[in-house]
């Protein structure tokens, strides 16, 4: 599957952050500079055309954020993606709407389709696009209830007519999403930040939108913040986002030590020269020395006290010593004991 850099594909990025006087919701300054950075990421880190990226910071209404995502669908040939940050409302039978700047009370006059987005009429938007990958992100308090707004029968999340799709929330049907004082981007669009400028050093060399959501379960629930849940049609969940700048390629494996491998380091032991002591010709049968002739002297001195070093001189053994031991340390403790065949502890054959 082709990743966001398509020239067919269109993001709308859509952020409220501020009310009318008198509105029962508080505002969210980090909606702002949340959006401004993931524009910016979109283009720099995912390669997006600038062209392909369209920002909407507190939409007056309802009509001018419909309006604005009916101009990004049309557009799009190939991946279309709605990026919500902001406020997520309910009806009073528990239907989701996103807020816009005139929302106050949606159990107030005047109706909540005036103050606020429905997700239904944002899902027959989506199926009507002629893109083949349709994302939606929701950063929103219960933002897990998109996931109702379901055509009964299919397994998209959108329509039958969309080939696939993938809706990535920040919080379950209801549970709400932070925006913590004095941060600059809301916590869940700020993990997403990170992961988009800074990569991940576990992930493969390109993110998908499935790794995307990994990684942000995995760092959410670290850091004990809602977790993110996600409902995916087709493939889009191999969607590229971009290159992971943090990827490592593994080490390269070293060699298996199978039984070729012990064959050939047996082999090796066998044919390494083993090296032992001597008498010189300076010995002499009659000397203190020659009773000693069969070992070697210690560093300090001869075993006797009588012999020098100087009457011993290093010799070195044939190559393979034994056919029959594969030890070359056994085989010259043989050879020095006399034996013709090499043995071990009492008399057995040690190979």
């Amino acid at each position: 599957m082709r990743g966001l850099a398509s020239p067919g594909t269109r993001v709308l990025l859509v952020g409220t952050g501020k009310h009318q006087p008198g509105s029962r919701l508080p505002d969210v300054p980090a909606v702002t500079a949340t959006v401004a950075d993931l524009a910016r990421a979109l283009v720099d880190s995912c390669g997006v055309p600038e062209t392909g990226v369209q920002t909407l910071i507190d939409p007056s209404d309802p009509l001018v954020f419909d309006r604005m995502l009916t101009e990004a669908a049309q557009q799009a040939s190939d991946v279309l993606v709605l990026y919500y940050v902001g406020h997520g409302l309910l009806d009073d039978d528990g239907g989701l709407y996103l807020a816009t700047s005139a929302s106050t009370d949606l159990t107030q006059p005047p109706a909540a389709y005036f103050q606020a987005l429905p997700y239904r009429q944002i899902r027959d938007t989506l199926s009507d696009s002629r893109a083949r990958t349709v994302v939606v992100v929701l950063d929103c308090c219960f933002s897990g209830r998109a996931s109702t707004a379901v055509v009964t029968g299919s397994d998209d999340v959108y329509a039958t007519g969309v080939r696939h799709s993938y809706l990535l929330t920040a919080a379950t049907r209801d549970e709400a999403a932070l925006a913590l004082p004095g941060q600059p981007h809301t916590v869940f669009t700020g993990a997403l930040l990170d992961l988009l400028t800074s990569g991940d050093p576990t992930g493969p060399p390109w993110l998908t939108l499935d790794h995307a959501y990994r990684y942000l379960t995995r760092t959410l629930r670290a850091a004990s913040r809602p977790e993110p849940h996600c409902h995916t049609g087709g493939q889009a969940g191999d969607l590229v986002l971009c290159a992971n700048t943090a990827y490592h390629p593994p080490a390269p494996a070293g060699p298996t030590r199978g039984p070729g491998m012990v064959r050939r380091l047996r082999r090796r032991a066998r044919s390494v020269p083993t090296g032992g002591w001597k008498p010189t010709a300076s010995t002499t049968p009659g000397s203190s020395s020659a009773g000693n002739s069969s070992r070697p002297p210690c560093s300090t001195g001869s075993p006797t006290g009588s012999a020098t070093p100087a009457s011993w001189s290093w010799w070195v053994l044939p190559a393979r010593v034994s056919p029959r031991c594969c030890a070359p340390v056994c085989s010259l403790a043989s050879q020095l004991a006399g034996s013709r065949s090499p043995v071990r502890g009492r008399g057995r054959p040690c190979c």
